[in-house]
């Protein structure tokens, strides 16, 4: 019998009075139970006998405090006693001792509890807090939904609420309303926008009729702090897939032009950095070495190639070349060339036959056609308000003459609208077997309907491999607009005054430039395994690349794809470990370039993900981590709970727990099912526990997968007259000790003969009964014996 404060006497006679009809119910069926009472709160009384008396006399004589209610101390007075069933009244609200413990000691003991409850009782008057909803973590920046739900107890009448929502202590915002009679209100809150690390959330629930009455709830939400990335270029276009891929896998990214970061220790804000097609001279002098001592100290490098990276940019014999997993190859100057597909896209629209334009634009294009290669394709798209396919694309060795014949024939149209005319280019462009493939487009103003659709546009072509040029005749109006769209599309932007200008600038933007040997370029080289590719990559096939930089694997460099050439294979990616850090090679590069057909690859963001895990850098929280933690307190028992929703199972998991005191606690986790972990920590007050989960014991190296905060109120640990029954807890109590909540007689009764139990069945009856028999079989067998003797005696 649960005597403590929690349980005022209403209820504890009601409970007392279940008892006395169990009692009732068995004398109709012929058994009359005796039962022995064991009082307990805090600690465990005495045993003494319940003979009808009331809920008021056992408290008023327990002489122990009633301050907490421990059904460990109880269970242990049960197994003492060596009784095997017994009734618990209690209202399951349990705050003193291990209830972890006291459901080890039902079952080992096989002791069966069945709990009573009278749920008539379960009632509280007027406003209510019944609870906080928000989420466990969040994104920067990001503004959460919070919810409180708040009810009115009372069958009386409206009652008047007021919610305070508060932010890491800063008011938010609050709301009133007044709540019928047995019903709940939710009232909605959003959170300003989230910073990096944990965020504290509070509710205050304040009752307007009963003046000082208020609850608070506390939550606190994690958004994680992610390791940033650093991409250091020398063109913030070049840097834009690579970067998108990296946001797909879920990593913060910074890109800045080298010329903005002068200082080498900047590099220590950040888990990883990344050269991209970088010269040594584009940059600072003594970042070199800067970069060097960076991965030594436990940073992760990543270089990616380029025409302007490796050996072909000067890095040779540098102190980067020290911490790189690969040589430096000089260079060495020949003369390169790929084959070209130039689409020339020209505007003639009305305006274009001012000064002649339209007749220096077929001029240009001619030149075209005459200067290129016979293995080069060629293809002229005119447009005013729709387009029109002057010289559909082909090779020049089958087409030239007819092209130059064809362009004479562009006649002055309608108004201006280049987009159709440009999508025209890329559909041709897509399929033609070029190595490089390039737009020149030419208008003579503003576009009218200029906006994001077209970037949309460009990014398609880059996609497919395709660059842009973009060239304005005349007037300055839209001058910005089509800078913008050559410099997304990877092309330059010229701007003239003179017609006459036209043949000499489309000739320079499809000039082939000079290459070099240790750049190797062809229409596609094909990637292969190195001998530590499943060491490092999951994925099994990879597209092939346009081109790498040629560089020579070191000793210790593990080589993990690597690309064929005619004669010989080069690393393509490389990693080996430099000090306390790592760095790792990519020779191609990430723009459509040399990495056309890996633009295009829905592995790419996959492969970046585990070059950067290569490097030394692993994502934390949510998306990524698939993790949750909860928590419940049961007496002194806390309880941490995880849940594994995605990613490859966990084989073993520590929670680190910093207490409100400062203390830190490592426990073990143990298996709870699949996807489910749990640890136990006996805590004796409320406030702030920090838990860190852990894939193995904590220590200076090891990778912290998830941080949460939970905000314990205290006064789960003190006693309160709130009339509410933790129905969940005596739930659980009856299944673990496999008894039941509120009993029939036969459960009570079943089994319950020859062991020491709760209830006396009263013998004499049929002892008495039995004694008579045992007299009366007594002296039939004298008399049987009298009459023998008798029979012997006059025989003789």
């Amino acid at each position: 019998l649960d005597v403590s404060e929690s349980v005022d006497t209403s209820y504890g006679e009601l409970l007392i009075e279940k008892l006395r009809k169990i009692k009732k119910n068995a004398l109709k069926k012929g058994e009359n139970i005796k039962f022995t009472i064991i009082p307990f709160a805090v600690k465990a009384g005495n045993e003494t006998s319940f003979s009808n008396k009331g809920f008021k006399f056992f408290k008023q004589n327990f002489s122990f405090s009633k301050e907490g209610t421990n059904l460990e101390e109880a269970v242990k007075a049960l197994e003492k006693r060596g009784v095997r069933k017994a009734l618990l009244l209690s209202d399951g609200q349990i705050n003193k001792g291990s209830f972890s413990k006291a459901l080890n000691i039902l079952r080992d003991s096989q002791i069966k509890l069945y709990p009573l409850v009278e749920r008539s009782a379960e009632k509280e008057e007027g406003i209510k807090f019944i609870k906080l909803y928000a989420p466990s973590t969040a994104k920067v920046k990001e503004r959460v939904k919070v919810r409180v739900v708040v009810a009115n107890k009372s069958s009386d009448g409206g009652k008047d609420a007021e919610v305070v929502f508060y932010q890491d202590g800063k008011e938010v915002k609050r709301e009133r309303a007044v709540i019928s009679p047995n019903t709940f209100e939710i009232f909605y809150f959003q959170s300003l926008p989230l910073k990096e690390g944990i965020t504290q959330l509070k509710a205050v629930v304040k009752s307007l009729e009963e003046k000082g009455k208020e609850e608070a709830r506390t939550v606190y939400l994690s958004v994680p702090r992610k390791d940033k990335i650093l991409i250091l270029t020398t063109n913030i276009a070049e840097a834009k897939y690579l970067r998108r891929a990296l946001k797909e896998a879920g990593y913060e990214s910074k890109v800045s032009l080298t010329r903005e970061v002068r200082d080498p220790s900047e590099l220590s804000n950040y888990k990883v950095v990344i050269l991209n097609n970088v010269p040594r001279a584009g940059l600072a002098a003594g970042f070199d070495k800067g970069l060097k001592e960076y991965v030594k100290k436990g940073g992760g490098l990543i270089v990616v190639g380029g025409t302007k990276s490796f050996g072909l940019g000067g890095w040779k014999g540098s102190y980067l070349e020290d911490a790189l997993p690969v040589l430096m190859l000089p260079p060495k100057r020949v003369l390169k060339r790929l084959n070209v597909a130039v689409i020339l896209v020209i505007d003639k629209s009305r305006s274009m036959r001012s000064a002649q334009r339209l007749e220096y634009a077929i001029a240009a294009a001619g030149e075209v056609i005459r200067n290129l290669k016979a293995d080069d394709y060629v293809g002229v798209i005119a447009f005013d308000t729709t387009p029109y396919e002057v010289v559909r694309i082909g090779k020049l060795s089958l087409i030239r003459e007819a092209a130059l014949d064809m362009i004479r024939r562009v006649y002055p149209g309608n108004s201006t609208n280049p987009f159709p005319a440009l999508d025209e280019a890329r559909r041709r462009l897509k399929s033609v077997p070029a190595g490089r493939k390039h737009v020149i487009m030419l208008t003579d103003g503003k576009i009218p309907d200029e906006g994001p659709h077209y970037y949309a546009l460009v990014d398609k072509l880059r996609l497919s491999g395709i660059t842009l040029s973009t060239v304005l005749i005349g007037s300055e109006a839209g001058q910005r607009f089509l800078r913008e769209l050559a410099q997304r599309g990877g092309g330059a932007f010229y701007h003239t005054e003179s017609g006459s200008a036209l043949p000499r600038i489309f000739l320079q933007d499809v000039k082939v430039a000079t290459g070099k040997t240790r750049l190797r370029e062809a229409e596609q080289f094909n990637v292969a395994d190195g001998p530590y590719r499943r060491t490092y990559l999951s994925m099994r096939t990879f597209p092939p690349v346009r081109g790498f930089v040629q560089t020579k694997a070191k000793e210790r460099g593990r080589v993990i794809l690597k690309v064929q050439g005619s004669q010989n294979s080069f690393p393509l990616l490389a990693a080996w470990s430099y000090g306390a850090g790592k760095s790792v090679v990519f020779t191609s590069d990430v723009t459509s370039r040399w990495g056309v057909y890996w633009l295009s690859w829905s592995k790419l963001y996959k492969f970046w993900d585990e070059v950067v895990r290569t490097a030394g850098l692993i994502p934390k929280g949510g998306s990524k981590a698939g993790l949750d933690l909860s928590y419940e307190v049961t007496g002194e028992d806390l309880r941490i709970k995880l849940f594994q929703y995605s990613g490859k199972p966990l084989n073993s998991v520590f929670f680190k727990i910093k207490t409100p005191q400062g203390k830190e606690v490592v426990i073990d986790g143990k298996r709870d099912g699949i996807g489910k972990y749990y640890g136990l920590l006996s805590i004796f007050q409320g406030g702030k526990y920090t838990v860190s989960i852990y894939p193995s014991a904590p220590s200076e190296n090891a990778k912290e997968l998830f941080k949460k905060v939970f905000e314990i109120p205290n006064d789960l640990f003190l006693e309160q007259r709130n009339n509410e029954v933790n129905i969940k807890i005596l739930t659980k109590v009856a299944e673990e000790s496999k008894g039941s909540i509120n009993p029939s007689i036969s459960e009570i009764l079943e089994g319950a003969r020859g062991s020491r139990v709760k209830f006396y069945k009263e013998l004499y009856p049929l002892i008495i009964a039995l004694a008579v028999l045992m007299f009366l079989l007594e002296v039939m067998l004298r008399l049987r014996s009298s009459v023998r003797g008798s029979s012997s005696a006059v025989s003789e």
